[in-house]
Protein backbone atom coordinates (compact mmCIF):
# COMPACT_ATOMS: atom_id res chain seq x y z
CA UNK A 1 0.00 0.00 0.00
CA UNK A 2 1.41 3.26 -0.73
CA UNK A 3 1.89 5.99 1.36
CA UNK A 4 2.15 9.68 0.60
CA UNK A 5 3.46 12.39 2.79
CA UNK A 6 2.91 16.58 2.68
CA UNK A 7 4.64 19.02 1.53
CA UNK A 8 7.34 19.59 4.27
CA UNK A 9 7.23 16.28 5.81
CA UNK A 10 9.83 13.26 6.59
CA UNK A 11 8.98 10.71 3.75
CA UNK A 12 7.95 6.82 4.21
CA UNK A 13 8.07 3.90 3.11
CA UNK A 14 6.45 3.49 -0.40
CA UNK A 15 5.19 0.39 1.65
CA UNK A 16 3.83 -0.63 4.88
CA UNK A 17 4.35 -4.13 6.41
CA UNK A 18 1.12 -6.05 7.28
CA UNK A 19 1.80 -6.36 11.38
CA UNK A 20 2.84 -2.55 11.16
CA UNK A 21 -0.82 -1.76 9.54
CA UNK A 22 -2.43 -3.73 11.76
CA UNK A 23 -0.47 -1.96 14.94
CA UNK A 24 -1.18 1.73 13.68
CA UNK A 25 -4.42 1.41 13.60
CA UNK A 26 -5.03 -0.50 16.59
CA UNK A 27 -3.27 2.21 18.12
CA UNK A 28 0.20 0.94 18.13
CA UNK A 29 3.00 2.29 16.97
CA UNK A 30 6.85 1.57 16.56
CA UNK A 31 9.66 2.12 18.44
CA UNK A 32 10.49 5.77 18.71
CA UNK A 33 6.94 7.03 17.19
CA UNK A 34 3.57 8.12 18.26
CA UNK A 35 0.55 6.03 18.31
CA UNK A 36 -2.42 6.97 16.09
CA UNK A 37 -5.27 7.95 17.61
CA UNK A 38 -8.71 6.14 17.26
CA UNK A 39 -11.04 7.63 14.64
CA UNK A 40 -13.12 9.19 17.62
CA UNK A 41 -10.30 11.21 18.92
CA UNK A 42 -11.20 15.04 19.02
CA UNK A 43 -6.76 15.79 17.71
CA UNK A 44 -7.11 13.04 15.16
CA UNK A 45 -7.11 15.53 12.35
CA UNK A 46 -4.37 17.55 13.94
CA UNK A 47 -2.62 14.68 14.31
CA UNK A 48 -2.87 13.40 10.51
CA UNK A 49 -1.21 16.84 9.26
CA UNK A 50 1.23 16.89 11.99
CA UNK A 51 4.38 17.02 10.16
CA UNK A 52 6.41 14.58 12.92
CA UNK A 53 4.03 11.76 12.42
CA UNK A 54 4.92 10.78 8.37
CA UNK A 55 1.12 10.13 8.05
CA UNK A 56 -1.04 11.54 5.65
CA UNK A 57 -5.14 11.16 5.74
CA UNK A 58 -5.16 9.21 2.63
CA UNK A 59 -2.85 6.25 4.23
CA UNK A 60 -4.39 6.15 7.44
CA UNK A 61 -7.48 6.14 5.16
CA UNK A 62 -6.21 3.55 3.25
CA UNK A 63 -5.20 1.83 6.64
CA UNK A 64 -8.60 1.20 8.19
CA UNK A 65 -10.48 0.15 5.17
CA UNK A 66 -8.37 -2.19 4.19
CA UNK A 67 -8.52 -3.96 7.92
CA UNK A 68 -12.45 -3.39 7.44
CA UNK A 69 -12.33 -5.28 4.25
CA UNK A 70 -14.06 -1.98 2.51
CA UNK A 71 -13.95 -1.06 -0.95
CA UNK A 72 -14.17 3.20 -1.61
CA UNK A 73 -17.49 2.15 -2.65
CA UNK A 74 -18.10 0.62 0.53
CA UNK A 75 -16.84 3.48 2.51
CA UNK A 76 -18.47 6.61 0.27
CA UNK A 77 -21.59 4.39 1.10
CA UNK A 78 -21.00 4.61 4.76
CA UNK A 79 -19.89 7.86 5.41
CA UNK A 80 -21.39 10.01 2.33
CA UNK A 81 -18.51 11.02 0.88
CA UNK A 82 -18.13 10.41 -3.10
CA UNK A 83 -15.43 7.38 -4.39
CA UNK A 84 -13.82 9.41 -6.08
CA UNK A 85 -13.04 12.25 -3.27
CA UNK A 86 -11.70 9.15 -1.64
CA UNK A 87 -9.68 8.11 -4.24
CA UNK A 88 -8.21 11.61 -4.81
CA UNK A 89 -7.64 11.52 -0.64
CA UNK A 90 -5.74 7.74 -0.74
CA UNK A 91 -3.34 8.65 -3.85
CA UNK A 92 -2.47 12.38 -2.56
CA UNK A 93 -4.24 13.99 -4.95
CA UNK A 94 -6.12 15.98 -2.82
CA UNK A 95 -3.47 17.07 0.28
CA UNK A 96 -5.66 19.86 2.51
CA UNK A 97 -9.24 17.76 2.88
CA UNK A 98 -12.06 19.63 4.44
CA UNK A 99 -12.37 19.38 8.02
CA UNK A 100 -16.08 18.26 7.36
CA UNK A 101 -15.15 15.81 4.82
CA UNK A 102 -12.38 14.66 7.31
CA UNK A 103 -14.54 14.57 10.20
CA UNK A 104 -17.46 12.10 7.82
CA UNK A 105 -15.12 9.57 7.09
CA UNK A 106 -13.68 9.43 10.45
CA UNK A 107 -16.75 8.82 11.87
CA UNK A 108 -17.60 5.96 9.38
CA UNK A 109 -14.69 3.84 10.30
CA UNK A 110 -14.99 4.48 14.05
CA UNK A 111 -18.48 3.39 13.98
CA UNK A 112 -17.77 0.13 11.94
CA UNK A 113 -14.32 -0.59 14.19
CA UNK A 114 -16.31 -0.38 17.34
CA UNK A 115 -19.34 -2.18 15.83
CA UNK A 116 -16.46 -5.25 14.80
CA UNK A 117 -14.65 -4.83 18.09
CA UNK A 118 -17.71 -5.78 20.24
CA UNK A 119 -19.40 -8.31 18.03
CA UNK A 120 -15.33 -10.43 17.84
CA UNK A 121 -15.87 -10.87 22.08
CA UNK A 122 -18.51 -13.55 21.12
CA UNK A 123 -19.26 -16.41 19.72
CA UNK A 124 -18.88 -15.86 15.83
CA UNK A 125 -22.17 -15.85 13.96
CA UNK A 126 -20.88 -18.73 11.17
CA UNK A 127 -20.63 -20.92 13.92
CA UNK A 128 -23.55 -20.06 15.80
CA UNK A 129 -25.17 -20.48 12.17
CA UNK A 130 -23.08 -24.29 11.82
CA UNK A 131 -23.26 -25.85 15.28
CA UNK A 132 -26.98 -25.25 16.10
CA UNK A 133 -26.15 -26.35 19.90
CA UNK A 134 -24.00 -23.20 20.27
CA UNK A 135 -22.06 -24.19 23.51
CA UNK A 136 -18.73 -22.85 22.34
CA UNK A 137 -17.17 -20.61 25.22
CA UNK A 138 -17.14 -16.76 24.37
CA UNK A 139 -14.20 -14.58 22.72
CA UNK A 140 -13.16 -12.99 25.90
CA UNK A 141 -9.61 -11.83 25.78
CA UNK A 142 -9.29 -11.11 29.45
CA UNK A 143 -10.01 -14.81 30.35
CA UNK A 144 -7.08 -16.10 28.09
CA UNK A 145 -4.09 -17.58 29.88
CA UNK A 146 -1.93 -21.00 29.35
CA UNK A 147 -4.66 -22.88 28.07
CA UNK A 148 -6.02 -20.36 25.76
CA UNK A 149 -9.65 -19.49 24.79
CA UNK A 150 -11.76 -22.69 23.20
CA UNK A 151 -14.23 -21.71 20.74
CA UNK A 152 -17.25 -24.62 19.51
CA UNK A 153 -18.17 -28.04 20.91
CA UNK A 154 -16.28 -28.69 23.93
CA UNK A 155 -14.09 -32.30 24.36
CA UNK A 156 -15.91 -35.36 26.09
CA UNK A 157 -15.34 -35.08 29.55
CA UNK A 158 -14.86 -38.68 29.95
CA UNK A 159 -11.09 -40.49 29.62
CA UNK A 160 -9.94 -41.27 26.07
CA UNK A 161 -8.74 -44.95 26.25
CA UNK A 162 -6.33 -47.34 24.41
CA UNK A 163 -5.13 -43.99 22.25
CA UNK A 164 -2.32 -42.45 24.55
CA UNK A 165 0.45 -43.94 21.90
CA UNK A 166 -2.12 -42.32 19.06
CA UNK A 167 -2.32 -38.84 20.92
CA UNK A 168 1.35 -38.54 21.25
CA UNK A 169 2.01 -39.33 17.71
CA UNK A 170 -0.22 -36.36 16.48
CA UNK A 171 0.55 -33.79 18.99
CA UNK A 172 4.57 -34.38 17.44
CA UNK A 173 3.25 -34.29 14.02
CA UNK A 174 0.83 -31.08 14.16
CA UNK A 175 4.40 -29.64 15.98
CA UNK A 176 6.00 -30.95 12.69
CA UNK A 177 3.79 -30.26 9.96
CA UNK A 178 1.46 -27.95 10.98
CA UNK A 179 -1.51 -29.74 8.98
CA UNK A 180 -2.53 -33.69 10.05
CA UNK A 181 -5.88 -35.27 9.05
CA UNK A 182 -7.05 -37.97 10.90
CA UNK A 183 -8.94 -41.01 8.83
CA UNK A 184 -11.02 -43.92 9.72
CA UNK A 185 -14.07 -45.56 9.36
CA UNK A 186 -16.86 -43.99 10.88
CA UNK A 187 -17.56 -45.00 14.84
CA UNK A 188 -13.62 -45.72 15.58
CA UNK A 189 -13.32 -42.54 17.24
CA UNK A 190 -11.52 -39.97 15.43
CA UNK A 191 -13.41 -37.02 16.96
CA UNK A 192 -12.54 -37.63 20.62
CA UNK A 193 -9.37 -38.55 19.73
CA UNK A 194 -8.90 -34.91 17.92
CA UNK A 195 -10.80 -33.26 20.82
CA UNK A 196 -8.18 -34.73 23.33
CA UNK A 197 -5.62 -33.77 21.17
CA UNK A 198 -7.09 -30.16 21.11
CA UNK A 199 -7.35 -29.75 24.56
CA UNK A 200 -4.05 -31.29 25.30
CA UNK A 201 -2.29 -28.87 22.65
CA UNK A 202 -4.94 -25.87 23.61
CA UNK A 203 -1.52 -24.46 26.17
CA UNK A 204 0.34 -24.34 23.15
CA UNK A 205 -1.34 -21.75 21.27
CA UNK A 206 -1.89 -18.24 22.17
CA UNK A 207 -5.23 -18.11 20.79
CA UNK A 208 -6.68 -21.40 21.69
CA UNK A 209 -8.73 -23.61 19.77
CA UNK A 210 -11.28 -23.32 17.28
CA UNK A 211 -13.59 -26.51 16.24
CA UNK A 212 -15.57 -25.93 13.21
CA UNK A 213 -17.87 -29.08 13.04
CA UNK A 214 -18.10 -29.50 9.38
CA UNK A 215 -20.20 -32.53 9.44
CA UNK A 216 -23.84 -30.00 10.62
CA UNK A 217 -23.40 -28.54 7.30
CA UNK A 218 -26.40 -29.81 4.86
CA UNK A 219 -26.25 -33.52 3.79
CA UNK A 220 -26.98 -32.58 -0.04
CA UNK A 221 -23.30 -32.32 -1.29
CA UNK A 222 -23.71 -29.76 -4.13
CA UNK A 223 -25.67 -27.43 -1.17
CA UNK A 224 -22.71 -28.56 1.38
CA UNK A 225 -19.94 -27.23 -0.65
CA UNK A 226 -21.85 -24.26 -1.64
CA UNK A 227 -21.99 -23.66 2.09
CA UNK A 228 -18.67 -23.99 3.23
CA UNK A 229 -17.16 -22.32 0.16
CA UNK A 230 -19.41 -19.56 1.52
CA UNK A 231 -17.88 -19.84 5.06
CA UNK A 232 -14.76 -19.06 4.18
CA UNK A 233 -14.35 -16.03 4.50
CA UNK A 234 -16.22 -15.88 7.68
CA UNK A 235 -13.84 -18.55 9.40
CA UNK A 236 -10.70 -16.77 8.02
CA UNK A 237 -11.80 -13.67 9.43
CA UNK A 238 -12.52 -15.34 13.09
CA UNK A 239 -8.84 -16.64 12.64
CA UNK A 240 -7.45 -13.56 12.31
CA UNK A 241 -9.97 -11.92 14.92
CA UNK A 242 -7.96 -14.21 17.25
CA UNK A 243 -4.76 -12.82 17.07
CA UNK A 244 -5.88 -8.80 16.09
CA UNK A 245 -7.63 -9.03 20.17
CA UNK A 246 -4.13 -10.03 21.59
CA UNK A 247 -3.16 -7.07 22.37
CA UNK A 248 -0.67 -7.58 25.51
CA UNK A 249 1.70 -8.58 22.89
CA UNK A 250 5.31 -6.34 24.10
CA UNK A 251 5.70 -5.90 20.31
CA UNK A 252 3.31 -4.68 17.54
CA UNK A 253 5.22 -7.81 15.42
CA UNK A 254 3.53 -10.10 17.91
CA UNK A 255 0.30 -9.07 17.99
CA UNK A 256 -2.08 -9.54 15.40
CA UNK A 257 -0.69 -12.61 14.21
CA UNK A 258 -3.20 -15.60 14.91
CA UNK A 259 -1.83 -18.27 16.99
CA UNK A 260 -4.25 -20.98 17.48
CA UNK A 261 -5.19 -24.75 16.35
CA UNK A 262 -8.22 -25.54 14.02
CA UNK A 263 -10.31 -28.23 14.20
CA UNK A 264 -12.29 -28.92 11.53
CA UNK A 265 -14.21 -32.15 12.12
CA UNK A 266 -16.47 -34.75 9.83
CA UNK A 267 -15.17 -33.38 6.57
CA UNK A 268 -15.28 -36.12 4.46
CA UNK A 269 -18.64 -34.53 2.12
CA UNK A 270 -16.62 -31.02 1.83
CA UNK A 271 -13.32 -32.21 0.93
CA UNK A 272 -12.62 -29.69 -2.29
CA UNK A 273 -13.71 -26.56 -0.52
CA UNK A 274 -11.63 -28.04 2.75
CA UNK A 275 -8.75 -28.04 0.69
CA UNK A 276 -8.84 -24.48 -0.45
CA UNK A 277 -9.31 -23.36 3.31
CA UNK A 278 -6.65 -25.59 5.04
CA UNK A 279 -4.14 -24.21 1.76
CA UNK A 280 -5.61 -20.26 3.01
CA UNK A 281 -5.10 -21.23 6.37
CA UNK A 282 -1.59 -22.45 6.26
CA UNK A 283 -0.04 -19.93 3.36
CA UNK A 284 -2.30 -16.81 5.50
CA UNK A 285 -1.51 -17.61 8.96
CA UNK A 286 1.55 -18.93 9.77
CA UNK A 287 0.88 -19.25 13.35
CA UNK A 288 -1.64 -21.48 12.56
CA UNK A 289 -2.09 -25.23 12.73
CA UNK A 290 -4.68 -27.32 11.23
CA UNK A 291 -5.98 -30.80 12.67
CA UNK A 292 -8.77 -32.27 9.89
CA UNK A 293 -11.21 -35.49 10.87
CA UNK A 294 -12.38 -37.60 7.84
CA UNK A 295 -13.11 -40.69 6.53
CA UNK A 296 -11.43 -39.79 3.35
CA UNK A 297 -7.90 -38.79 3.33
CA UNK A 298 -7.52 -35.10 2.65
CA UNK A 299 -5.31 -34.20 -0.57
CA UNK A 300 -3.73 -30.90 0.05
CA UNK A 301 -0.44 -31.32 0.33
CA UNK A 302 0.88 -29.99 3.21
CA UNK A 303 -1.49 -32.33 5.03
CA UNK A 304 -0.41 -35.47 6.34
CA UNK A 305 -3.14 -38.13 6.47
CA UNK A 306 -2.61 -40.65 9.95
CA UNK A 307 -5.57 -43.42 9.85
CA UNK A 308 -6.49 -44.25 13.17
CA UNK A 309 -7.52 -48.10 13.70
CA UNK A 310 -10.16 -50.10 16.17
CA UNK A 311 -9.08 -50.18 19.73
CA UNK A 312 -5.88 -52.50 20.13
CA UNK A 313 -6.91 -55.94 21.79
CA UNK A 314 -2.97 -56.32 22.83
CA UNK A 315 -1.79 -54.35 25.74
CA UNK A 316 0.03 -54.77 28.95
CA UNK A 317 -2.30 -53.16 30.94
CA UNK A 318 -4.86 -55.42 32.90
CA UNK A 319 -7.67 -55.32 30.57
CA UNK A 320 -7.37 -54.86 26.62
CA UNK A 321 -8.24 -51.22 25.79
CA UNK A 322 -12.00 -52.57 24.05
CA UNK A 323 -12.88 -54.47 27.55
CA UNK A 324 -12.16 -51.63 29.95
CA UNK A 325 -14.73 -49.57 27.42
CA UNK A 326 -17.13 -51.89 27.75
CA UNK A 327 -16.96 -52.63 31.04
CA UNK A 328 -16.46 -48.49 32.17
CA UNK A 329 -20.02 -48.48 29.50
CA UNK A 330 -21.60 -50.83 31.52
CA UNK A 331 -20.90 -49.72 34.78
CA UNK A 332 -21.85 -46.09 33.84
CA UNK A 333 -25.71 -47.41 32.80
CA UNK A 334 -25.47 -50.18 35.63
CA UNK A 335 -23.07 -49.02 38.66
CA UNK A 336 -23.89 -52.23 40.82
CA UNK A 337 -23.37 -54.77 37.88
CA UNK A 338 -19.85 -56.43 38.01
CA UNK A 339 -18.54 -58.22 35.13
CA UNK A 340 -15.08 -58.99 36.44
CA UNK A 341 -15.53 -62.53 36.27
CA UNK A 342 -16.57 -62.41 32.65
CA UNK A 343 -13.50 -61.26 31.04
CA UNK A 344 -13.11 -63.77 28.22
CA UNK A 345 -16.65 -63.55 27.11
CA UNK A 346 -16.05 -59.62 27.15
CA UNK A 347 -13.02 -60.35 25.16
CA UNK A 348 -14.74 -62.11 22.62
CA UNK A 349 -17.86 -59.94 22.21
CA UNK A 350 -15.02 -57.13 21.28
CA UNK A 351 -13.22 -59.04 18.75
CA UNK A 352 -16.49 -59.91 16.89
CA UNK A 353 -17.48 -56.03 16.85
CA UNK A 354 -13.79 -55.98 15.07
CA UNK A 355 -12.60 -53.56 18.57
CA UNK A 356 -14.50 -50.65 17.25
CA UNK A 357 -15.38 -48.18 20.00
CA UNK A 358 -19.03 -47.19 19.07
CA UNK A 359 -19.89 -50.67 18.06
CA UNK A 360 -19.01 -51.50 22.02
CA UNK A 361 -20.61 -49.08 23.27
CA UNK A 362 -23.72 -50.00 21.61
CA UNK A 363 -23.13 -53.67 22.85
CA UNK A 364 -22.75 -52.41 26.54
CA UNK A 365 -26.24 -50.66 26.50
CA UNK A 366 -27.72 -54.04 25.80
CA UNK A 367 -26.58 -55.38 28.61
CA UNK A 368 -29.05 -53.66 30.69
CA UNK A 369 -31.72 -56.51 29.38
CA UNK A 370 -30.23 -59.00 27.45
CA UNK A 371 -27.37 -61.52 29.18
CA UNK A 372 -23.57 -61.49 28.08
CA UNK A 373 -24.28 -65.08 26.79
CA UNK A 374 -27.29 -64.20 24.94
CA UNK A 375 -25.33 -61.66 22.99
CA UNK A 376 -22.69 -64.45 22.10
CA UNK A 377 -24.95 -66.82 20.78
CA UNK A 378 -26.72 -64.58 18.57
CA UNK A 379 -24.88 -61.88 15.92
CA UNK A 380 -23.59 -59.24 18.28
CA UNK A 381 -23.11 -57.40 14.77
CA UNK A 382 -27.32 -57.98 14.31
CA UNK A 383 -28.02 -56.48 17.86
CA UNK A 384 -25.69 -53.50 17.93
CA UNK A 385 -27.33 -52.39 14.45
CA UNK A 386 -30.49 -51.86 16.28
CA UNK A 387 -29.06 -49.73 18.96
CA UNK A 388 -29.65 -45.95 18.55
CA UNK A 389 -28.46 -42.58 20.86
CA UNK A 390 -29.81 -39.63 20.63
CA UNK A 391 -26.68 -37.27 20.73
CA UNK A 392 -24.43 -36.35 17.74
CA UNK A 393 -24.76 -35.96 13.86
CA UNK A 394 -27.98 -37.68 12.36
CA UNK A 395 -25.58 -40.02 10.66
CA UNK A 396 -24.01 -41.28 13.68
CA UNK A 397 -27.08 -41.92 15.72
CA UNK A 398 -27.12 -45.62 14.04
CA UNK A 399 -24.16 -47.41 12.90
CA UNK A 400 -26.45 -48.34 9.78
CA UNK A 401 -26.25 -44.43 9.21
CA UNK A 402 -23.10 -44.26 9.32
CA UNK A 403 -22.26 -46.52 7.20
CA UNK A 404 -24.93 -45.87 4.93
CA UNK A 405 -22.89 -41.91 5.12
CA UNK A 406 -20.04 -43.78 3.16
CA UNK A 407 -21.69 -46.13 1.57
CA UNK A 408 -23.96 -42.94 -0.66
CA UNK A 409 -20.42 -41.36 -1.64
CA UNK A 410 -19.25 -44.42 -3.62
CA UNK A 411 -20.17 -44.24 -7.33
CA UNK A 412 -22.57 -46.95 -8.52
CA UNK A 413 -19.51 -49.08 -9.95
CA UNK A 414 -17.58 -48.80 -6.63
CA UNK A 415 -20.91 -49.77 -4.44
CA UNK A 416 -21.38 -52.73 -7.18
CA UNK A 417 -17.81 -53.83 -6.08
CA UNK A 418 -18.42 -53.26 -2.22
CA UNK A 419 -21.08 -55.36 -2.62
CA UNK A 420 -19.22 -58.06 -4.37
CA UNK A 421 -16.32 -57.76 -1.52
CA UNK A 422 -18.51 -58.36 1.37
CA UNK A 423 -19.59 -61.97 -0.54
CA UNK A 424 -16.23 -62.90 -0.37
CA UNK A 425 -15.67 -64.27 3.58
CA UNK A 426 -12.47 -63.64 5.55
CA UNK A 427 -9.87 -61.65 4.68
CA UNK A 428 -9.11 -61.39 0.97
CA UNK A 429 -5.85 -60.55 -1.46
CA UNK A 430 -5.58 -58.76 -4.08
CA UNK A 431 -5.06 -61.47 -6.37
CA UNK A 432 -8.19 -63.68 -4.76
CA UNK A 433 -10.34 -60.10 -5.62
CA UNK A 434 -8.82 -60.37 -9.17
CA UNK A 435 -9.54 -63.63 -9.71
CA UNK A 436 -13.23 -63.16 -8.89
CA UNK A 437 -13.60 -60.23 -10.29
CA UNK A 438 -12.60 -61.54 -13.41
CA UNK A 439 -15.28 -63.67 -13.37
CA UNK A 440 -18.07 -60.54 -13.82
CA UNK A 441 -15.63 -59.12 -16.71
CA UNK A 442 -13.71 -56.95 -15.03
CA UNK A 443 -9.80 -55.65 -15.90
CA UNK A 444 -7.35 -55.75 -13.08
CA UNK A 445 -7.01 -52.09 -13.43
CA UNK A 446 -10.60 -51.77 -12.70
CA UNK A 447 -10.29 -53.67 -9.92
CA UNK A 448 -7.35 -51.35 -8.45
CA UNK A 449 -9.28 -48.25 -8.76
CA UNK A 450 -12.21 -49.57 -7.11
CA UNK A 451 -10.22 -50.97 -4.07
CA UNK A 452 -8.17 -47.75 -4.26
CA UNK A 453 -11.98 -45.61 -3.44
CA UNK A 454 -13.11 -48.34 -1.36
CA UNK A 455 -10.06 -47.46 1.20
CA UNK A 456 -9.74 -44.11 0.94
CA UNK A 457 -13.70 -44.08 1.89
CA UNK A 458 -12.58 -46.24 5.11
CA UNK A 459 -15.41 -48.63 4.09
CA UNK A 460 -12.46 -51.28 3.27
CA UNK A 461 -9.59 -51.74 5.65
CA UNK A 462 -5.98 -52.52 4.59
CA UNK A 463 -2.85 -54.52 6.05
CA UNK A 464 0.15 -53.78 4.47
CA UNK A 465 2.65 -56.04 4.12
CA UNK A 466 4.50 -57.49 0.85
CA UNK A 467 1.47 -59.12 0.20
CA UNK A 468 -1.79 -56.75 0.92
CA UNK A 469 -4.51 -58.09 2.33
CA UNK A 470 -7.98 -56.46 3.14
CA UNK A 471 -10.39 -57.07 5.98
CA UNK A 472 -14.33 -55.30 5.84
CA UNK A 473 -15.60 -54.75 9.68
CA UNK A 474 -18.39 -57.25 10.49
CA UNK A 475 -21.28 -54.99 10.60
CA UNK A 476 -20.60 -53.09 7.86
CA UNK A 477 -20.46 -56.56 5.70
CA UNK A 478 -23.60 -57.35 7.17
CA UNK A 479 -25.01 -53.99 6.07
CA UNK A 480 -23.79 -54.39 2.46
CA UNK A 481 -24.94 -57.85 1.83
CA UNK A 482 -28.41 -56.54 3.84
CA UNK A 483 -28.57 -53.57 0.71
CA UNK A 484 -27.43 -56.05 -2.35
CA UNK A 485 -30.43 -58.13 -1.51
CA UNK A 486 -32.89 -57.71 -4.76
CA UNK A 487 -35.85 -56.80 -2.10
CA UNK A 488 -33.36 -54.49 -0.15
CA UNK A 489 -35.24 -51.42 1.11
CA UNK A 490 -33.98 -47.87 0.85
CA UNK A 491 -32.39 -46.61 3.53
CA UNK A 492 -30.73 -43.28 2.55
CA UNK A 493 -30.52 -40.37 4.82
CA UNK A 494 -31.80 -37.42 2.71
CA UNK A 495 -31.11 -33.76 3.32
CA UNK A 496 -29.86 -33.31 6.76
CA UNK A 497 -29.27 -30.08 8.12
Amino acid sequence: MKIYHLPGTTPVPSQVSAHHARATVAGYAGPGQSPLPSPHSADVFDHLVDPTNGQTLGAYLATRRELLRWSQEKLAERSGVSVRTIRNLETGTIRNPRRSTTDLLLSAIGTAEQTDSASSHSVPSWLDRVWAGGRGTKLNPAARGRQGQWIGPPPDPDPLLGREEDEEQICGALRAHRCVALTGPGGVGKTRLALAVAQRLRGDFRDGVLVFPAGELTRTARDSERRLTALIPEVMETVRRAGEADRAAPWPEQAFRPNMLVLIDNAEHLLEPLTQLALRLLSECPGVALLITSRRPVGAPACRNREVGPLDAATSARHPASVDLFLRRVHSDCPSFDLTDQIPAVTKLCAMLDNMPLAIEFAAQWTRSVPLETLLRGNPAEQVLRQRRELGLPHQRELTHSVRWSYDMLTADQQAMLRHLAALPGELTFERIELAAQERGLTRESVAASLHALTDSSLIQVRRSMDYTYHMLGYVRELVLRWGAPDAPSVGLGSET
